[in-house]
C-alpha cells in the first residue's frame, strides 16, 4: 500500500501540502475517515492504493473519481504522506482502451494500458493563485482548474477596479510541478491500424516517472478541456489527469521471478526433453508439423551473447524469417512470441510508413505549442526485445530500404530539421512474408516468389519455409488436434508467463562461453557447409558462421548452461543445414546463394563494407563519400571504380542519399 520515497523536489507542492490539483471540492470528514480506516493514520513516503484498497473504502465510487481523489489527498496530507497514487489495473468496466473513452467518463477514475509516445519537459502551473489589485492593494486567492489553460481570476476588485488591475503574484501563489504526455493504445489492443491517442497531465511526484517508449498502465481521472471563449466552447477535448502509473516489465532485469518460479525454471531447463517441451509451448494451439519453426523461434527468444565493444559492433540478436503460403500459421506464431518477449512489438508492413518502422522527425501541435518532435518507430520501440514485422512482401521499396541499417547495425539514423540523432534498435527481428499470387515452392528461388530485397535475406540467421500441402497422415493428426481443442482439451505446454520469465532469467544471468570441443565442431561444420556451395561461387560465408555461433549460444542458454557444449553446436548446425537444404539447393543439388537473393560473396563484401563505413564514419550530416569509397576498397579489395559503382547503385535506388558530398541512409 505504501512505497518509499526520497526527499520531495525543491519547489514542488506535494499532496501532503496541497491537494489543489483535484479542484476546490472541500473536505468531507466522513469520506476522509473512510480512507483513513483503510490506509491508517501514520504515513511515510508515497501512499499507493490498489483497486482492492479502493473497494475496501465503504462508499468509494469510481464514477466520482475526482471527488474521491480529493478526499484521498486530504487523508494523505493529514497523515504525513508525501503523495497519493492509485496504481494498477482497475476492475471492469473501469479499465478501458483509449479509443473507448467517452464524454460520460468525465470525472470518473479509469485505467488504460498504453504506450507513452511523447513527453514534455517539466514545468510549473498555478495551483492556487494570489491576485493583487494595483489600485488599492487588496488581495484575492483563487483555486485554478487543471481543465483550463486560462487563469481563474476575479472579474473586478471591491474598490471598483477592473479585471486588468488584478495582477498575478506568482511568488506568493502555490505552484505545482507538471508534465504532459501522449498516451497511445497498444497496437495489439487497438481495433484500427492507427491506435487512438490522448493527452495526459501528471503532477507532483509523478513528474518524470514515465518516459517515451514505455508501456504502462495509467490510472487517471477523465477530464474535458474548458475555455472561457464562447466561440470555442462547443468543442472540448478529453484528456487524462494521471494519478498513478504501473510500469510493465519491459526489460529482462525488471521481470520479477519468485523462488518457486526459479526452481520450476531450473527443473524445466535441466530436463532431458527441454527442447521438445519448449517447441510444444510455442503457439501450442497451432496444429501441424512446425518443429523447425518452433525451435528456431525458441532460440530467438533466448538470444546469443554480446561479444561487441565500444569500438566494434557485434550483433547478438537472432533474425528469423517465416515465408510461405498464406494461412499456414506464420502470423499466429509471430503474435505468440511477440507476447512472450518482455519488449515485443508487432507491426504489419502493409499499413505503415518507413518512418513508422524506424523513426520520424515532425513538427506537431502535440501539446500547447508547435515543436519539432522525434519519435521512434517499431524497431526503436522494440529495442532490447523482439520486433515482429508481418506482411513484409506488401511493403513498398522505401520500407524495405529502411530496414537495412537496423537489421545490420542495430540502430536507426535520422536527420531532419534541427534534429540529427542515432537511435538504438537492438532487437531481434521476425519477418513474415507470403509469395506473390500462388503457392510457395521450395524448389523455386525465394527471390522469384517474394519481392523482398536480397540485402534483407542476407541478414537472416534462419529462414523457415511454410508450405500447406495435402498429407494424409499429417492431416489426420492436425484434425485430431483441432477437434481435441474444440472439445476443451489443451495440449501439455509451458505457460507463456513462465516461458517469459525463463527467457528473462537466462538472458540476465547466463552468458555461456564456447568450449574447445564446440569451437572445433563449429569450425569443421562451417567448412563443410562451404564445401556444399556451387563450384566457383562461395555462398556460405562468415555470416553463416556467425549464425551458427549465435544459435549455439541460444541453445546453451535454454539449458541455463554456463558453457556452449558440442551438443549445442550440433543443434545449431542441424538447424542451419535443415533450412539451407530446403531453400538454397539448386537444380543440380548444390547450394547456391542465387536461390535466396541472387548475389555472390564479393557483392556482399562490398555492400557490407559500404554500410559499415556509412555507420562508423557518419555524423549528423552523413559520411563523406570519399571516405566511404576508401573504406570499401580497404574492406573488400575492389578497385575504386567498382566501389563508386556500388554507391551509385544504392543512390539510384533511393537507399542512399547524397548531399554536399556526404552519404546518408535513404531511410533517414
Amino acid at each position: 500500500m505504501t512505497a518509499p520515497n526520497g526527499n520531495p523536489r525543491t519547489g514542488s507542492v506535494a499532496l501532503s501540502e496541497n491537494p489543489l490539483i483535484y479542484g476546490h471540492i472541500g473536505r468531507d470528514p466522513g469520506a476522509v475517515q473512510q480512507v483513513t480506516d483503510v490506509v491508517g493514520d501514520s504515513g511515510d513516503g508515497i501512499l499507493e492504493l490498489s483497486s482492492d484498497d479502493l473497494d475496501d473504502i465503504d462508499e468509494f465510487d469510481y464514477e466520482n473519481g475526482q471527488t474521491w481523489m480529493y478526499q484521498i489527498a486530504q487523508c494523505a496530507r493529514e497523515n504525513d504522506w508525501d503523495d497519493a497514487h492509485v496504481v494498477g489495473e482497475l476492475p471492469a468496466p473501469h479499465h478501458k482502451r483509449i479509443e473507448d473513452l467517452r464524454a460520460s467518463d468525465i470525472g470518473s477514475l479509469v485505467s488504460v494500458e498504453c504506450r507513452v509516445t511523447d513527453c514534455t519537459e517539466q514545468f510549473a502551473i498555478v495551483g492556487e493563485a494570489v491576485f493583487r489589485c494595483e489600485d488599492c492593494g487588496e488581495e484575492y486567492e483563487r483555486v485554478q482548474s487543471t481543465d483550463s489553460m486560462e487563469l481563474n481570476k476575479p472579474n473586478k476588485c471591491e474598490c471598483g477596479a477592473g479585471k486588468r488591475s488584478l495582477d498575478l503574484k506568482r511568488r506568493r501563489s502555490e505552484m505545482v510541478d507538471t508534465q504532459q504526455l501522449i498516451a497511445q493504445d497498444l497496437h495489439t489492443a487497438s481495433s484500427t491500424p492507427d491506435p487512438s491517442e490522448v493527452r495526459g497531465n501528471v503532477h507532483n511526484l509523478l513528474v518524470n516517472s514515465v518516459e517515451p517508449g514505455e508501456t504502462v498502465t495509467l490510472t487517471a481521472i477523465v477530464h474535458a478541456t474548458e475555455t472561457q471563449d464562447i466561440r470555442k466552447a462547443m468543442k472540448s477535448d478529453l484528456y487524462l489527469q494521471v494519478v498513478g502509473a504501473q510500469h510493465h516489465d519491459e526489460d529482462f532485469a525488471g521481470v520479477e521471478i519468485s523462488d518457486e518460479e526459479e526452481e520450476k525454471i531450473r527443473e524445466i531447463a535441466t530436463s532431458d526433453d527441454v527442447y521438445q517441451r519448449l517447441e510444444a509451448s510455442i503457439a501450442p494451439s497451432l496444429s501441424g508439423d512446425y518443429s523447425l519453426a518452433r525451435r528456431a523461434l525458441g532460440f530467438q527468444l533466448f538470444g546469443a551473447v554480446s561479444h561487441g565493444s565500444d569500438h566494434e559492433k557485434h550483433r547478438e540478436q537472432i533474425h528469423i524469417a517465416l515465408v510461405g503460403d498464406p494461412g499456414s500459421g506464420k502470423s499466429m506464431m509471430g503474435r505468440y512470441v511477440e507476447q512472450i518477449a518482455p519488449t515485443g512489438v508487432y507491426q504489419s508492413a502493409d499499413n505503415v510508413t518507413e518512418v513508422g518502422l524506424t523513426a520520424a522527425v515532425s513538427r506537431e501541435d502535440r501539446f500547447d505549442s508547435s515543436e519539432w518532435t522525434l519519435s521512434g518507430g517499431t524497431l526503436v520501440r522494440a529495442d532490447g526485445g523482439l520486433a515482429v514485422i508481418d506482411e513484409l512482401d506488401k511493403a513498398p521499396e522505401a520500407i524495405q530500404s529502411s530496414l537495412q541499417e537496423p537489421l545490420s547495425e542495430q540502430q536507426v539514423s535520422i536527420s531532419k530539421g534541427p534534429i540529427s540523432a542515432t537511435l538504438p534498435a537492438r532487437c531481434s527481428s521476425l519477418l513474415i512474408a507470403n509469395p506473390e499470387g500462388e503457392r510457395f515452392s521450395v524448389a523455386r528461388p525465394i527471390a522469384d516468389q517474394i519481392n523482398i530485397r536480397p540485402a534483407i535475406w542476407d541478414r537472416m540467421d534462419v529462414i523457415i519455409p511454410f508450405a500447406d500441402r495435402p498429407d494424409e497422415e499429417r492431416d489426420e493428426e492436425m484434425a485430431d488436434a483441432i477437434l481435441d481443442r474444440a472439445s476443451g482439451e489443451t495440449p501439455d505446454h509451458i505457460e507463456p508467463d513462465l516461458i517469459r520469465k525463463w527467457v528473462a532469467y537466462a538472458r540476465e544471468n547466463v552468458d555461456p562461453q564456447i568450449t574447445e570441443e564446440a569451437r572445433e565442431f563449429i569450425k569443421e561444420e562451417w567448412v563443410s557447409l562451404r564445401g556444399l556451395s556451387e563450384g566457383s561461387r562461395v555462398s556460405v560465408g562468415a555470416r553463416q558462421l556467425d549464425s551458427i555461433i549465435r544459435l549455439s549460444e541460444a541453445s546453451a542458454r535454454i539449458r541455463l548452461s554456463e558453457t556452449v557444449e558440442q551438443e549445442d553446436a550440433e543443434r545449431a548446425a542441424d538447424m542451419m543445414s535443415r533450412w539451407m537444404s530446403l531453400l538454397m539447393t539448386d537444380t543440380n543439388g548444390e547450394w547456391s546463394v542465387d536461390s535466396i537473393g541472387g548475389r555472390d560473396a564479393s557483392q556482399m563484401d562490398i555492400e557490407d563494407a559500404m554500410w559499415t563505413a556509412i555507420s562508423d564514419l557518419g555524423d549528423g550530416e552523413g559520411a563523406p563519400r570519399s571516405d566511404v569509397v576508401a573504406a570499401i576498397i580497404d574492406g573488400s579489395g575492389v578497385e575504386r571504380a567498382e566501389a563508386q559503382q556500388a554507391i551509385n547503385k544504392f543512390v539510384g535506388r533511393g537507399e542512399l542519399k547524397q548531399e554536399n558530398g556526404a552519404l546518408v541512409s535513404g531511410g533517414a
